[in-house]
């Protein structure tokens, strides 16, 4: 059979995720806007993105909020969060909370992590 050998391998951890910091965020009617933070994990050496929207839950973009799209970038090396900014619509209407989801697609140079999709509570303050 011949002698034992032995053999050393080491795994390189080069996941590189994008992701939510939070899945939830709630914000009074009155307060103007409210930010969600993005956060890429794990490895940064090249550049990423990842294309972000909101989508109506029972708030309801143009009455309850403004409706924001747009694409997050991360040049070689960042690793720093970047923000998403919805306006709140402060309207007079006496309601129920509401919710609306911000839902991020389409990563390139990175996987989407588990906290893709975030549900904002709109608080009324009527």
């Amino acid at each position: 059979m011949g002698a034992i050998s032995n053999a050393t391998v080491t795994i390189v951890n080069n996941d590189n995720n994008i992701e939510f910091e939070s899945v939830s965020g709630s914000v009074s009617e009155g307060s103007g806007s409210i930010t969600m933070w993005v956060k890429r994990l794990g490895d940064a050496n090249a550049a990423a993105s990842v294309k972000y929207a909101t989508a109506n839950g029972t708030a309801k973009a143009r009455s309850d909020y403004t409706a924001r799209s747009g694409t997050l970038n991360w040049a070689a090396g960042d690793a720093t969060a970047k923000s998403i900014v919805v306006p709140i619509i402060n309207n007079a209407t006496r309601e129920n909370s509401e919710t609306f989801k911000v839902n991020l697609s389409l990563p390139v140079g990175a996987t989407l992590g588990v906290s893709k999709t975030a549900i904002v509570t709109i608080v009324d303050n009527d």
